[in-house]
């Protein structure tokens, strides 16, 4: 008998977990040695951002509060890159 995933956790927990996950790719972004002329370099960093983004928040996956989290951190990593590398 196998037994059902628990739910994700919709409360002030999962909030708290998904902003420290953010925020640790994030403190990740300050640190990085971008070459402003190649915009390829940019794309690569900001799709694995994304993918990165949604690993660290795969065990929330059908909340609606970190689904939108989710929506505008990876906006704010595509910002923060096209700043760094002069595109924004």
């Amino acid at each position: 008998m196998n037994a059902e995933p628990a739910p994700p956790d919709h409360g002030p927990q999962a909030m708290a977990a998904a902003q420290r996950a953010i925020g640790e790719l994030y403190a990740t972004i300050t640190q990085l040695g971008l070459d402003a002329s190649d915009a390829a370099d940019g794309e690569y960093l900001i799709a694995q951002l994304e993918s990165a983004i949604d690993a660290k928040l795969a065990a929330y996956e059908g909340n609606p509060i970190i689904d939108a989290l989710r929506a505008k951190a990876k906006i704010a990593f595509r910002q923060a890159v096209l700043e760094k590398l002069g595109l924004a």
